[in-house]
């Protein structure tokens, strides 16, 4: 079973986008209709390493905190396009299909300072971009 085999687990905590509407509402502000927290914001955290599984290797604590603390300080950008390759390339641009159109016509840059900005723009996932190493099932 999965308990016997995962190492962490993330998870959205929704109180700082409650608080956000709140807060919002009280101070008569409109609400933003993208929102994307992370772990800087306390939207994104992470289950207790699994311990009963076995699994957790020495030090992985510790590695997990400096990542959360690198993520929280802006030091890493999971999203760095230096970390990953589409097509056996990097990728230095995307137009991103933000103004929606029928044809879906990309018309926002979303690689700023070297970082796939994946929910600046749009609060959505972008689907055709398949990073090398990922298998996408045929239908």
């Amino acid at each position: 079973s999965c308990d016997d085999t995962f190492l962490v687990s993330s998870y959205i905590d929704w109180d700082p986008y409650y608080q956000l509407i709140i807060n919002s509402t009280i101070a008569g502000i409109r609400i933003p209709e993208e929102y994307c927290g992370g772990f800087a914001e306390g939207s994104v955290k992470l289950t207790a390493l699994n311990e009963k599984a076995g699994v957790v290797p020495t030090g992985a604590a510790e590695m997990v905190e400096g990542a959360i603390n690198a993520l929280k300080s802006g030091e890493f950008d999971v999203f760095d396009t230096d970390s990953f390759t589409v097509n056996g390339q990097k990728v230095t641009t995307y137009l991103a299909n933000v103004n929606d159109d029928a044809a879906f016509t990309g018309d926002t840059e979303v690689i700023i300072d070297g970082a796939f900005a994946e929910s600046e723009f749009r609060a959505a996932p972008y689907f055709d971009l398949i990073i090398d190493g990922i298998i996408v099932p045929q239908s």
